[in-house]
């Protein structure tokens, strides 16, 4: 058992490989292989006879997640384990995804709203956390995803123009000049003179989990839910805030870096209390 366990896990940093060789982003490679190994952690914990990938073994691997996550977390993790799968010539052992419904309105409690933003911006503010403060309010004004913090240079945020190179595709983002002013003045308070913007003391490029944890502890500090604290949400509070203005969903699939205009429009659903006061606006219209 320990030999196959040992092949199948010489075989992550292959499949790692690969996806790099594939051009897919850092952010993408180590989600994959953090979805892979939590596979290999089922198969070693389940199969206690024998460790060899099967169709009913992913099968029941799928029921698991079913039971303790949400269908759009349960698609996205047997992504990465189909890929894995058709990479190492297990292309009969693939499971089908949940097919899932569109939802015409988000859970309230999921929500990020302008308030809360500023209110979580105001908190980081007051405990000094400097550079949590203006990564917030760069992430709200672009909508940029958090791995992309690592394009915002000196020279780049000077000219207003931020080029972004992310799975496989190169955008351009348009930096207001308030947030530019802000950024620049962060940078000299910093002793930023050149190079990358949003950097460690260390040097090295933020971490989306050391991130995490900062915004979910001013969250309990302003009084936000905990649910709504991830980086992720900025990003969908932009998009909701364009559309809600522009109603344009073709420029804001381009800002965001979409391919495809349905996945920009999982971002721009409205709450629950929206939803339901446009149902209340439409009754009332049927009144009169």
């Amino acid at each position: 058992m320990e030999k196959n366990l040992g092949k199948n896990r010489s075989e992550i940093l292959k499949f790692c490989t690969y996806l790099k060789d594939e051009e897919k982003s850092k952010a993408t490679i180590e989600k994959y292989e953090r979805d892979v190994r939590k596979f290999l952690d089922f198969l070693e914990d389940v199969c206690k006879a024998t460790n060899k990938i099967s169709k009913d073994v992913v099968l029941d691997y799928k029921e698991m997640l079913m039971s303790e996550y949400e269908a759009s977390s349960v698609n996205s993790m047997l992504a990465a384990l189909n890929q894995y799968l058709s990479f190492i010539g297990k292309e009969e052992c693939k499971v089908k995804q949940i097919k899932i419904q569109r939802k015409a309105f988000l859970e309230d409690d999921k929500c990020l709203t302008i308030k809360e933003a500023r209110k979580l911006m105001s908190k980081a503010e007051q405990m000094g956390k400097a550079r949590l403060k203006v990564v917030i309010e760069t992430l709200c004004d672009t909508g940029i995803r958090v791995s992309e913090l690592a394009f915002f240079t000196v020279k780049g945020v000077r000219s207003g123009i931020i080029k972004i190179h992310n799975k496989g595709k190169t955008r351009i983002i348009a930096l207001t000049n308030s947030l530019r002013v802000k950024l620049l003045r962060y940078a000299k308070d910093n002793n930023i003179k050149n190079g990358l913007i949003f950097v460690t003391r260390a040097g090295n490029t933020i971490n989306r989990s050391n991130l995490w944890r900062e915004i979910k502890e001013i969250c309990i500090e302003a009084g936000v839910i905990l649910k709504k604290g991830f980086p992720h949400n900025f990003r969908r509070l932009f998009a909701r805030n364009y559309y809600e203005v522009e109603k344009d969903i073709v420029g804001l699939a381009d800002i965001m870096g979409h391919s495809q205009i349905e996945t920009t429009r999982l971002y721009t659903m409205v709450t629950y209390r929206e939803f339901v006061k446009k149902l209340k606006n439409i009754a009332s219209i049927s009144k009169k």
